[in-house]
Order: C-alpha cells, then sequence, then structure tokens
C-alpha cells in the first residue's frame, strides 16, 4: 500500500484520542463536551462497524477548517488537542450521509510523525491569504 502524511485535531498519547470518540472507539458525550467555544458547522460521526478500527483524518492541513474555525483552534491546544501529522497507509473515504464524505485511516497502520502548534498553523494561514 502507499503511504500517505495525514493529519488530525487529538491528544498527545499513542495515536491520539479524538474528540468525538476515545481511544477505545466508544462515542463520547455528543461529541464536544466541554467544548461550548465551537463554532464551526457540526459533523455527523455516526458510528459504523464496517470502519472498526478507522479514525478520522484531512489529507491536507487547511482542510481541518471544515471542522475547526480559527477561533476554534485556538482554544483546543490548551484542551489537550493538538493538530497531529501521521504517515498512513490504509486510507478511505467514509461516505456518512448520502453524497457526503470525510477521510478515514486505518489506526494501525498510522506513524505518528509530529505536531504543529496551532499558534504556527494559524500563522501559516494568515500568511497564505
Amino acid at each position: 500500500m502507499t503511504k500517505k502524511i495525514v493529519c488530525r485535531v487529538c491528544t498527545m498519547d499513542g495515536i491520539g484520542e479524538g474528540i468525538w470518540y476515545d481511544k477505545d472507539g466508544q462515542q463520547k458525550n455528543n461529541g464536544l463536551p466541554g467544548f461550548s467555544f465551537y463554532h464551526a458547522p457540526a459533523f455527523p460521526m455516526p458510528f459504523s462497524r464496517d470502519h472498526s478500527g478507522f479514525i478520522s483524518v484531512v489529507c491536507n492541513i487547511e482542510d481541518l477548517l471544515f471542522w475547526f474555525n480559527a477561533d476554534d483552534m485556538k482554544q483546543l491546544e490548551p484542551c489537550g488537542y493538538f493538530i497531529t501529522l501521521f504517515e498512513a497507509e490504509n486510507i478511505k473515504q467514509y461516505e456518512f450521509e448520502p453524497g457526503k464524505f470525510h477521510t478515514i485511516a486505518e489506526k494501525k497502520t498510522m506513524k505518528r510523525l509530529g505536531t504543529v502548534t496551532i499558534e504556527d498553523y494559524l500563522k501559516q494561514l494568515k500568511a497564505d491569504a
């Protein structure tokens, strides 16, 4: 399989716990408990047994803005969530609603490469604008 660099917002441990699901794939309370600051559009994150062992990622760091706007991003890091880069092999598109997709990667093929601070990410977005 071809390896690809992907990223996600997650905690610093291992592959990292996401916002909607914990490390064991158990859905959290409505996905964003304690994240009253969250302003970006809500994405449904239905559990699918067909995708067990896969986690949500983006293939381009800029695509994180579909999930979190700049104000949200500034508040995620103090809550323990970081932009994290991974190398992954088994990547596919998950159709969570008819005609609506997001990218998922198989957790066991992922290797953590490092993190990007949200501050550096936002500076880069501003420079590119």
